[in-house]
């Protein structure tokens, strides 16, 4: 019986029935056709979007779209899936590869592609698509969300630019952001995305080249409630926070995220103020700002700044001024868990971290092989900056409880591997109180008789040889 129910749902799914019922799109059709099947396929998105009604699938074949006007969604909820080939009469579901067969929205640098307004209930879908050269003068160059809520998956968004939100705008929406790929993309803020005073989930996505003129090279967010899982920044470029600026009163959430070779002045990747992140199993690598060369918090803008990072590595990042890894600026308090800091560079102080007026909590966390012309590890500015250092392994020492001055004998620096050997006095030499469950891997803690240093916690794997390895 479950087998039977399985597969009706999947005919029902595949054919279009269960829905409302599929419309179809293709280049070479016309808008005076009824648009129920590919022979009879209407010639343009909007006039599909006009004759749907709720819940209906948009099923559009590969072609350039070229826009004189954004596509305007209103009252109607639709689906709009792409990818479907040219070559075949009457191509299914199962025919689909948006990867192959490419479809491009494309708003020629004079329009923005698509416009969501605020009555359309939040489950619009826009999947499979290349969403390329769209402008808007304010919000949103590829997509703008207003008070509406979307999934986007599958999407590539290429060289378009607004003021705010240069591929994707919203402001008091709801938006899952799924498998898309931003490139080149610009604005003031939020050169890829900007979510404003709203919510959602930016997963497995890749954001590659985007800039901002001002704050969020990448990700722009502001008093908003995001999560970003398992993404990929890389040569994002911003005045502020290369990758991703959190700016005021949001929470974000960042996980499993990799940062390469972001630049900003403050903030290589990251930039916080007025906002509490949480940062967990993250790599930085070779970031750089002036100061901050992964990370910059900001305590200026006159609310709490408290970001929790755990479980991160830090590396090669460059500072021209203070803070290869991190940069920590007046009455911040960040927590540090179970962090590894080796290879960042500051010309001037705070080779892996530098403190103004703060004092951030440093626990179970390697400060090894940075450099700085005055304080290789740590910097404090003055005597009202006292961080709380404990549990950590901090090359030439440092005073608190718990911290050892021993080379951590990762696995293989030059190949990025921050395991550590089997021999490594950071094994079993943490402290519980707040440490993490897992580590930078996924792996639980602990291991063995206690918890480790660092971002990795050592598992012992016996070989064929009965020696261990992590």
């Amino acid at each position: 019986m479950k087998k039977l129910i399985l597969a009706l749902m999947c005919l029902l799914f595949t054919t279009g029935i269960g829905w409302a019922k599929v419309i179809y799109l293709k280049t070479d059709g016309s808008d005076i056709n009824s648009g129920t099947s590919w022979a009879d396929a209407f010639a343009t998105i909007q006039k599909a979007i006009d004759s749907a009604s709720d819940d209906d699938q948009i099923w559009v074949m590969e072609g350039t779209y070229s826009l004189t006007a954004q596509i305007y969604i209103n009252n109607t909820v639709v689906h709009l899936f792409g990818g479907f080939p040219d070559d075949i009469a009457d191509p299914r579901w199962g025919d689909r590869n948006w990867g192959i067969n490419e479809t491009i929205v494309d708003g020629q640098n004079g329009v923005r592609c698509v416009f969501i307004d605020d009555n359309v209930p939040d489950r619009i879908t826009i999947d499979g698509f290349i969403i390329r050269n769209g402008n808007a003068s304010d919000n949103g160059g590829g997509v703008y969300g207003y008070f509406s809520g979307a999934t986007i998956a599958n999407c590539t968004f290429y060289s378009n630019s607004a003021e705010n939100g240069g591929g994707i705008y919203t402001f008091q929406s709801s938006f899952t952001i799924t498998n898309c790929t931003f490139i080149d993309n610009t604005a003031a803020y939020g050169g890829a995305v900007t979510i404003n005073d709203g919510g959602g989930i930016i997963s497995d996505c890749d954001f590659l080249g985007n800039t901002a003129d001002d704050w969020g090279g990448a990700v722009d967010l502001g008093e908003a409630g995001v999560q970003v899982i398992n993404c990929l920044f890389e040569a994002n470029n911003a005045e502020s926070g290369g990758a991703i600026s959190n700016s005021p009163l949001g929470w974000i959430s960042i996980s499993q995220c990799s940062f390469l070779n972001n630049t900003a002045t403050r903030g290589g990747a990251i930039f916080n103020q007025d906002t509490w992140p949480v940062i967990n199993r993250c790599q930085f690598f070779d970031n750089t700002a002036q100061n901050g060369g992964a990370i910059y918090n900001s305590g200026y803008g006159g609310a709490d700044t408290e970001p929790v990072i755990t479980n991160c590595i830090f590396s090669n990042n460059y500072a021209s001024e203070e803070g290869g890894g991190m940069y920590n600026d007046t009455d911040v308090l960040p927590e540090i868990l179970s962090c590894t800091f080796y290879g960042n560079l500051a010309d001037q102080v705070g080779g892996a971290i530098s403190n103004h007026d703060c004092n951030p909590i440093v626990t179970n966390s390697i400060l090894w092989g940075n450099s700085a012309s005055s304080a290789d590890e740590i910097y404090n500015l003055n005597d009202t900056t006292i961080p709380v250092v404990i549990y950590c392994d901090v090359e030439g020492g440092y005073v608190g409880a718990g911290n050892i001055d021993s080379d951590p004998l990762f696995i293989n620096t030059d190949s990025d591997d921050f395991h550590l050997q089997s021999s490594s006095l950071c094994i079993n030499t943490g402290t519980s109180a707040g440490a993490p469950v897992d580590d930078f891997d996924g792996d639980l803690r602990p291991q063995g008789l206690g918890y480790d240093i660092g971002a990795d916690e050592f598992v012992f794997i016996k070989d064929r040889g009965g020696g261990g390895g992590n």
